[in-house]
């Protein structure tokens, strides 16, 4: 999810759900708080877990998404591997 993506390219944690491939990327309480998409209840333990975090942690979050994204969605990556792809399909 983009919107994810984005968080982190902007140093901040994230409350997202357990879905798709979401916690091969992310960690629990390393980059963010994960939470069950179809209970609210997680859903609030998650955005509370969130605010109550201490603003250093919070900051050491973000810088553990930001360092993440620079390295899974750096633009020249993203070309190259579409170049790749393409190479390969001719």
């Amino acid at each position: 999810p983009n919107v994810i993506c984005e968080a982190m390219k902007l140093n901040k944690a994230v409350v997202c759900s357990t879905v798709s491939d979401i916690p091969i990327l992310l960690k629990e309480e390393e980059n963010g708080f994960f939470c069950n998409p179809a209970d609210s209840n997680s859903i609030t333990r998650a955005i509370k877990k969130l605010l109550a975090t201490d603003k250093k942690q919070l900051e050491i979050m973000g810088n553990n998404n930001r360092k993440l994204a620079d390295s899974l969605f750096n633009k020249n990556m993203i070309v190259e591997s579409y170049l790749t792809l393409l190479e390969k399909n001719k």
